[in-house]
């Protein structure tokens, strides 16, 4: 099963767009309750996003989160969805920004095994680029000491490099040393190889489109 979690304000032009163009088999909105005027707002703009979920036939719910209780009540639900789908994208769309960076963190404070499930999507406002950041590849990137984090800086610097390109760029480092790391790097999936090359993968993306 795909979800799609989402942090959700008034504005529903991204969450609309994002459902059509990810067709998630479910949808959880997370709106803040700091008001009750703010939150019929809310409610109001949900009810036309329910109606499209109810036409594509798309299981959709709406959360209200406590301010005072935001850390605690947005893992709660993220570790759930997590759990009971195969892939989930955390789409940062609307809503305070307490509340976006709060989705955010949780999802890269989730254990290993969850966050491998993750990606979380940010769409540019007014202008045409999309963020996506693969949790499980930039949570192993967070677990790497200095010397790896140089290596792999240095690949991601050359593009297509080969050992001998890395070991000139970092001289410092005993070639049987650079062995190990580079090995290291490619069991975490940080780096792949293909054709006597190194590539970095990058945790984090960012496509602009004309």
């Amino acid at each position: 099963m795909r979800t799609l979690v989402a942090s959700f304000g008034f504005d529903i032009d991204f969450i609309t767009y994002r459902i059509s163009a990810v067709k998630p088999d479910r949808v959880v909105l997370l709106a803040l309750y700091t008001s009750r005027e703010a939150y019929s707002r809310i409610e109001k703009s949900y009810h036309l996003i329910s109606v499209m979920c109810n036409s594509i036939k798309i299981n959709c719910e709406l959360e209200s989160i406590d301010p005072s209780n935001t850390g605690r009540s947005v893992l709660s639900i993220l570790e759930r969805e997590v759990r009971n789908a195969d892939e989930v994208e955390v789409f940062l769309t609307g809503g305070p920004r307490i509340l976006v960076v709060t989705l955010l963190l949780t999802a890269l404070l989730l254990p290993d095994e969850l966050a491998s499930k993750i990606r979380v999507v940010a769409e540019g406002e007014g202008f045409n680029c999309r963020l996506e950041l693969d949790v499980k590849s930039f949570i192993e990137r967070m677990r790497i000491d200095a010397r790896s984090k140089e290596i792999l800086n240095k690949i991601e610097l050359i593009g297509n490099a080969t050992f001998g390109e890395i070991s000139r760029e970092a001289p410092d480092i005993p070639r049987s040393t650079m062995y190990r790391r580079l090995d290291e790097l490619l069991k975490t999936g940080l780096v792949e190889k293909a054709g006597g090359y190194y590539v970095a993968k990058r945790p984090l993306k960012v496509e602009c489109r004309g």
